[in-house]
């Protein structure tokens, strides 16, 4: 677990409103990513200039000859010529994909499928090259950050930056990440194990994967001002966030397709949040009725 550090986001008024993504389990080089629905998701965040977002892990699918989960009809075609250099490979594409939004990054952290393939090639250090390229805090696997809205006159693109501002009216929210951990097929499971982290770690914004669903919920709790005279209302608020991992998908047999897993909401949650107000909403089902699984 990480004490991530601070960063500021500098901008110019109190009715700016910022939209925090969790972006992660994108699965690249499976034939079960919806590359379709990221770059979606990606060209989202491009064009929203207060769009914010941190990386929840598991970008690549890593399932390399060593691995018993390995099975070559589950590989992206365009990763089967650079199959002798797995990792690489798709952390290149990964780059690829990521670099156009990588000045609204908070940081990226690692999931366990980075982790194993760390573990089982002795390359662990292709994670920390991506957060150089991109220039962003590299994460690990879970952790703590305050992320510090800094309004200042006459800003108009708001700005990340790591050192705190001269000047400027702040408003903090504490965020907490967590790649995620164990199973679960119904949303209720996987919604327990969300609360179960935002019921002990001192934080406002909860953010976390792995266990391909897309929900939000909120934990309210009581306390006193600092006079303790008066009763105060606290509000935690977490987010799953989601997969670009298709449970079921033509042309591929996937574990979660012999496992019978349920279909899963892809795409990515978020929070809004109106600094000014220290306003969250969170926002973590919308999407078409039907569209064709790509």
């Amino acid at each position: 677990m990480e004490a991530a550090g601070k960063r500021w986001v500098v901008h110019g008024s109190r009715s700016d409103w910022f939209t925090l993504y969790g972006l992660g389990d994108c699965h690249l080089g499976s034939k079960s990513c919806s590359e379709h629905t990221l770059q979606h998701d990606i060209a989202i965040i491009e064009a929203d200039p207060n769009a914010l977002w941190v990386g929840l892990g598991d970008y690549g699918e890593f399932v390399g000859r060593n691995d018993k989960r390995f099975n070559v009809g589950n590989v992206a075609p365009w990763l089967l010529p650079h199959i002798g250099e797995l990792g690489k490979a798709t952390y290149d594409k990964i780059l690829g994909y990521l670099d156009p939004i990588k000045d609204k990054c908070l940081g990226l952290a690692i999931g366990n499928h980075g982790q194993k393939i760390a573990t089982l090639t002795d390359q662990g250090h292709l994670h920390s090259w991506l957060c150089v390229e991109m220039g962003v805090p590299n994460l690990q696997y879970s952790g703590i950050f305050d992320l510090i809205f800094c309004r200042r006159p006459r800003v108009k693109n708001p700005k990340i930056v790591y050192e705190a501002p001269t000047a400027g009216s702040n408003t903090r929210f504490r965020v907490w990440y967590h790649h995620g951990y164990g199973g679960g097929r119904t949303k209720a499971g996987k919604v327990k194990k969300l609360i179960d982290q935002m019921s002990f770690v001192d934080a406002n914004l909860f953010f976390m994967g792995h266990v391909h669903d897309r929900t939000g919920t909120d934990l309210p709790l009581l306390g006193a001002d600092e006079e303790c005279n008066k009763i105060v209302h606290k509000t935690r608020f977490g987010a799953i966030c989601g997969s670009y991992y298709r449970t079921y998908a033509s042309g591929t047999i996937s574990y979660a397709d012999q496992s019978g897993y349920p279909p899963t909401s892809l795409g990515m949650a978020k929070m809004r949040l109106l600094p000014e107000e220290r306003y969250v909403e969170v926002v973590a089902s919308f999407g078409n009725l039907e569209h064709e699984s790509k």
